[in-house]
């Protein structure tokens, strides 16, 4: 799910393949997000799994202050495009309308990211290009928070809340923080400290908050703790991230889901909420996370199977001959 260098890295692919993992497992135990524990499970993964993706995006990206217009129109905007129209299709056909994502000028539901991720790589162009471009996207980002406005609109307020996950990443890679030396305790102990830190924000932050969508004006709960809440997980996220980076963890299955993230995340979501609306509907908490791990895992495993990733291959590889010969006319 995000721009892969030519160059597989299989720790990077293993922390991918978890990610996407916890990505489906997410978006199935959102049908009973209110269930106390099922919360708890559920914001925890939130506190992290997203804003995990954009720092790895961004590490990816190694901090470039130039563009490859032809690898993101092939990597994402052609996706974007395609899944975005296929998932409006769908839904037109099922309520006779078009979605209120298309009605508000936002993407459609998991669309999001993909978007973000073309806007992160332009805009960290301009701004790997400046000093501080960390400290910078920071303050953009809290900042922009304060800003009332329609937030679904081309997912710009998700864009700037994990733009710093991303700029992150990219100063990890040009710092080559990610190549020094590091003791082992230490590495845990941080892993540990985050994992720990992640679980008390996940109790203590409003729900909808995690998902960068909204405003401060939008909670009750007071701005300054929201803004408390933002800069804990900026330090967090990073110091889960790193330690595993440095560990070097790698799991054959994980590295499968993670070389194809992207196939995971642009087709579950054509039918994983109809199996979370069967959990939350049939099922005891037992059920729902038993259910929800085996539901996650077989998705992942068949959504990176050889047979689809040819599939999807083929497509986008039609898809992209089509445009390139319209656009060429």
């Amino acid at each position: 799910m995000v721009l892969q260098t030519d160059h597989r890295n299989n720790t990077i692919d293993t922390l991918k393949g978890a990610l996407i993992f916890l990505v489906v497992m997410a978006h199935l135990l959102g049908g009973s997000a209110e269930q106390g524990q099922v919360k708890n499970i559920y914001n925890f993964i939130y506190t992290f799994h997203m804003p995990a993706f954009a720092l790895i995006s961004g590490f990816l990206g190694k901090g470039r202050n130039n563009l490859e217009p032809y690898k993101l129109t092939k990597q994402i905007l052609i996706p974007l495009i395609t899944f975005n129209i296929i998932y409006e299709i769908i839904n037109f056909f099922l309520t006779g309308d078009i979605s209120g994502y298309l009605k508000i000028g936002a993407p459609y539901w998991i669309m999001w990211f993909l978007l973000s991720l073309l806007c992160w790589h332009v805009i960290a162009s301009i701004l790997f290009s400046l000093r501080h471009p960390l400290m910078i996207s920071i303050i953009l980002s809290l900042g922009f928070q304060f800003i009332d406005f329609s937030t679904q609109t081309l997912s710009i307020m998700r864009t700037v809340n994990f733009l710093p996950y991303f700029i992150m990443g990219g100063v990890i890679f040009k710092k080559n923080i990610h190549n020094n030396s590091h003791n082992r305790k230490i590495l845990i102990l941080s892993l540990c400290t985050s994992i720990l830190t992640l679980i008390a924000l996940s109790k203590l932050t409003p729900t909808i908050f995690l998902y960068g969508a909204f405003p401060f004006s939008h909670f009750e709960t007071p701005t300054a703790e929201l803004i408390i809440f933002k800069l804990i997980n900026y330090i967090a996220v990073p110091f889960l991230v790193l330690p595993l980076i440095f560990l070097k963890p790698t799991c054959k299955t994980l590295e499968r889901f993670g070389r194809k993230s992207m196939n995971i995340y642009l087709i579950h979501g054509l039918f994983i909420l109809y199996a979370s609306s069967y959990l939350n509907q049939h099922g005891s908490l037992l059920f729902i996370l038993a259910g929800s791990v085996a539901i996650s895992f077989v998705t992942c495993h068949v959504l990176s199977s050889t047979f689809i990733s040819v599939f999807v291959d083929r497509f986008f590889s039609a898809v992209q001959k089509n445009m390139l010969s319209k656009a060429s006319h």
